[in-house]
């Protein structure tokens, strides 16, 4: 083998050599990307879950909607009245408030409302840092624009479908809240990051 022979075979060895490092570190930066995106997704998914079990939990002591009247029964006792043609279950909550629970013609839970007493703006337990008396400004601020806004008579409801929640609102101020079944979860994940925000 000759001596030209030799430095092209040692340059394409080094060629290889440095090919094969930034192929090495290619492939490095690609993990350390796929890692730091994955625990991303992993502390939204934590964030995504634990927002769900606190708007579950802190609201109506663990009622949820599709629950069966014996489940109810059994969490709650029984109704202190049975309101109207629907068979509504009426709870009082001491003096300030009280809680209505509506069936579905499956006779499941198919919706929990906490009342304040008339012009007293406390009973309800705080649900994603809202309670009864709030603004509608305090509302939109905190959870983002509603996915539908209806006027009944002479009160406004804000939904929150993927949240499962709606806002009943009076001369611009929470007289009620009511959790319902949520309506989607994709959506859910986005306003899950607006209530993050400062």
């Amino acid at each position: 083998m000759s001596e030209a022979d030799t430095r092209s075979s040692s340059r394409r060895r080094r060629r290889r050599r440095s090919h094969s490092v930034g192929k090495t570190e290619a492939q490095q930066a690609r993990r350390r990307t796929l890692f730091w995106l994955i625990a991303g997704l992993t502390l939204l998914a934590a964030g995504y879950t634990a927002q769900h079990m606190r708007v579950s939990s802190l609201m109506a002591g663990g009622l949820m909607p599709g629950m069966t009247p014996q489940e109810l029964r059994y969490l709650r006792g029984a109704p202190d009245q049975v309101l109207g043609s629907d068979g509504a279950w009426l709870f009082h909550d001491g003096e300030v408030s009280h809680t209505v629970v509506r069936f579905g013609a499956d006779q499941r839970v198919r919706s929990i409302s906490c009342f304040g007493v008339i012009g007293q703006p406390i009973g309800c337990a705080d649900v994603m840092g809202l309670s009864l008396g709030a603004s509608q400004s305090q509302l939109v601020n905190r959870l983002g624009p509603p996915s539908s806004e209806v006027f009944v008579h002479d009160s406004k409801v804000l939904a929150y479908g993927d949240m499962g929640l709606a806002f009943t609102l009076r001369e611009g101020q929470v007289t009620a809240i009511t959790k319902v079944q949520r309506s989607s979860s994709l959506s859910f994940l986005g306003r899950t990051l607006w209530s993050m925000l400062p």
